[in-house]
């Protein structure tokens, strides 16, 4: 799968979950821990609220979109959507070899 279509297909997921519009999100953005949670950024920096439960659920809408098994500690090396998506690109790209 194009690497393009995997970040849409993954905003989408975070979109939904969260309740906003996939161009809202900047697929570059870090999503990082802070004392209140993790949080997805917009391109303007707003801070979009996910916190860790948020994270998982998208983690969980993420592996069912993509018919792949995330493990947790590959999670803890994902920082944003564009992250997100190279790593679904090589699982994806692994599966197929």
């Amino acid at each position: 799968m194009d690497y393009n279509k995997i970040v849409e297909k993954v905003r989408d997921v975070v979109a939904e979950h969260l309740g906003i519009e996939a161009y809202e999100i900047d697929p570059e953005k870090a999503i990082y821990h802070s004392t209140s949670g993790m949080v997805i950024a917009t391109p303007r920096g707003d801070d979009l609220g996910a916190d860790s439960l948020d994270i998982a659920e998208i983690a969980l809408g993420v592996e069912e979109a993509f018919e792949i098994d995330i493990p947790d500690s590959d999670l803890e090396g994902i920082n944003s959507v564009a992250s997100m998506a190279r790593y679904i690109q090589e699982r994806l790209e692994a599966d197929a070899a």
